[in-house]
């Protein structure tokens, strides 16, 4: 805080300052607190950011799992592969893992749509990342919504 008598400022101390002083107290306050933009920081901190967000999207959706089961993911998607191109190839994981009464169809749809999931956040992961590493200005970078 500062109080300024006549040409005189004195600051919440009490010490007295030539104007010129608070001039450039003043705007090396402004520059610690509003430090120049660095567009290769913010790059490096938006490509991050962007991979964070979507790590925290597969874990949020994995809470649902064993670690087990997610270790299984491997051998689960090679079955889906092999059912997808031929719904009678052989799918020795997948068929140890079926439930009385449940229908090959209906765990590969399971399977499907969570291999599907993880695709579709790791493809939008890596546009945001070329769309970030495209950015020139601040403006472009700060549109890009994680």
């Amino acid at each position: 805080m500062f109080i300024v008598q006549g040409t005189e400022v004195i600051n919440k101390n009490g010490f007295r300052l030539e104007c010129g002083t608070v001039a450039r107290a003043t705007a090396k306050a402004d520059e610690l607190n509003n430090p120049p933009f660095d567009l290769e920081t913010a790059i490096k901190i938006k490509l991050t950011q962007n991979r964070d967000t979507a790590q925290s999207k597969i874990d949020t959706a994995f809470l649902m799992f064993a670690q087990f089961e997610i270790d299984t993911f491997p051998m689960q998607e090679r079955d889906y592969d092999a059912y997808t191109l031929d719904p009678l190839a052989p799918t020795p994981y997948i068929d140890g893992i079926l439930l009385d009464g449940e229908t090959k169809a209906e765990l590969m749809g399971r399977i499907g749509g969570n291999i599907a999931y993880v695709k579709s956040i790791q493809k939008q992961m890596r546009q945001n990342s070329k769309n970030i590493q495209a950015c020139t200005t601040q403006a472009q970078l700060e549109a890009i919504i994680l």
